[in-house]
């Protein structure tokens, strides 16, 4: 496709304002079609994640984003920081190629729908162990004293589908959080050990989300959410909080004659 070249003297001007417009233009032309639940979303409400699979048109049903240039440069400083990370602990010896999310993706089709691709596995002297590298602002980073609720719950999942699908055997989970306005790159590594009360609660939830997929229904808003309080803090940032989706009443997806539900036809063909 020709793009439309500009002066130097227009470069020199707007570079900064037409950089920004382009990467949302560049991300708004991704497809954003979603066929799994994502892993790294486990911990998100139920009722958020079976609405994210309709693929609802937005023109009709407009839900809250943060599709800023900002944000997605965020995104891109964060994917280069994991590289660089990743790069180094290969050199290390800790890790190889075939330890990363390209080689180990999460991709199960048959009972769970779920996808992600983790961050790599440490081959370390005493164990093996799932890696997840996360990057933090300053503010965040001087605060933190254990990992966040979604990271733990997104990283037993990761460990577990690896077992599974790969048949690792991994002792737990190293969460490394990298300070990204930090020119010297601030660590703080955790480590948490495999919870197999934890691994059972995640199965169980995304098989109780694909009976409800089956079933042709949409899960109800769980008891502890509360839409409509503002204070609700997992509500209140949840991009399907309006009055056209989480808070429409309906839970059939019948309801949403628009739905392109890519996983609930394939469930259908697999039961044909």
């Amino acid at each position: 496709m020709s793009k439309k070249l500009i002066t130097k003297d227009e470069f020199i001007k707007n570079i900064g304002k037409l950089f920004d417009e382009e990467v949302v233009k560049m991300r708004s032309e991704e497809s954003y079609l979603q066929a799994r639940f994502r892993a790294s979303g486990i911990a998100d409400c139920p009722r958020a994640l079976t609405l994210q699979l309709l693929n609802l048109p937005e023109d009709k049903y407009p839900r809250a984003k943060n599709d800023t240039a900002k944000g997605f440069k965020l995104m891109q400083h964060g994917t280069d920081i994991h590289t660089f990370i990743q790069k180094v602990l290969i050199h290390m010896g800790l890790m190889t190629e075939d330890d990363l999310e390209e080689q180990k993706r999460i991709q199960d089709d048959e009972k769970y729908l779920l996808s992600g691709h983790p961050d790599g596995v440490l081959t370390l002297k005493d164990m093996k162990c799932l890696l997840e590298i996360k990057s933090i602002n300053s503010g965040g980073y001087k605060y933190l004293k254990e990992p966040k609720i979604a990271h733990f719950y997104q990283g037993h999942t990761y460990l577990a589908f690896l077992e599974m699908q790969y048949g690792l055997k991994l002792a737990g989970i190293i969460f490394l959080y990298a300070e990204r306005e930090n020119d010297d790159m601030g660590f703080k590594p955790f480590w948490i050990p495999r919870d197999q009360k934890v691994i059972d609660m995640v199965f169980d939830k995304l098989l109780s989300m694909r009976a409800t997929l089956e079933s042709g229904k949409i899960e109800e808003i769980p008891a502890g959410y509360d839409p409509t309080n503002k204070k609700m803090i997992p509500c209140r940032w949840c991009p399907f909080n309006n009055t056209k989706l989480c808070r429409s009443g309906k839970n059939k997806i019948s309801e949403f004659p628009e739905a392109n539900i890519v996983a609930n036809i394939q469930i259908q063909e697999k039961n044909v």
